[in-house]
């Protein structure tokens, strides 16, 4: 309840700026001052966002901590896939994804509440298989989780991505990764 509280007010802080945003270029327009210029006076203006800090906690949750230490939540399996790709810096082609079977199930294993092994295996199998749409059903559930939090332009450097035919990975200077997790982190 304090939580939808608090993202409640969070919105209507949002909504509130935007209508005043709104309204004023309203003003300029009235003015006069055309939209060309008003681009162009926007784009000088606006800061260059800074990216956050990204705590993995004992607990394997992740954790923006530049960023009023928001959390980015996500379902286990999406959080399996998310950690082996944190790493391997390098990235990961779909294709191969059945070379790294053992480190996947490794991580499903430390971080999940279940207890039934041959069901992990299974999913694991389903992310690693090339007949399978897991593996992007996993990547979509994790960029959700970032772009629903952050606008693009932040968000793209915290979630997979890749062009087709080229190696996956996390763009996120690994610097910027503090893991207090059993799950380390390649640098």
């Amino acid at each position: 309840m304090i939580t939808d509280n608090i993202e409640s007010n969070k919105y209507n802080a949002i909504e509130s700026i935007a209508k005043e945003i709104k309204d004023r270029i309203g003003l300029l327009v009235t003015m006069g001052v055309s939209y060309n210029s008003i681009n162009q006076l926007i784009s000088l203006s606006l800061p260059t966002p800074k990216l956050s800090k990204m705590v993995i906690t004992e607990d394997f949750r992740i954790i923006l901590k530049d960023y009023n230490e928001m959390e980015i939540k996500m379902p286990t399996l999406s959080k399996v896939v998310y950690f082996l790709y944190l790493n391997h810096p390098e990235g990961i082609m779909f294709k191969h994804l059945a070379n790294y079977r053992d480190e996947l199930l490794k991580i499903y294993i430390t971080i999940s509440p279940r207890e039934n092994i041959e069901k992990m295996k299974q999913s694991i199998d389903d992310i690693t298989s090339s007949r399978s749409n897991s593996i992007n059903e996993k990547c979509s559930r994790i960029k959700t989780g970032f772009t629903k939090h952050l606008a693009d332009n932040l968000a793209c450097q915290y979630y997979i991505s890749g062009n087709s035919g080229t190696p996956k990975k996390i763009l996120l200077d690994r610097k910027l990764v503090v893991n207090k997790s059993v799950i380390k982190s390649k640098r």
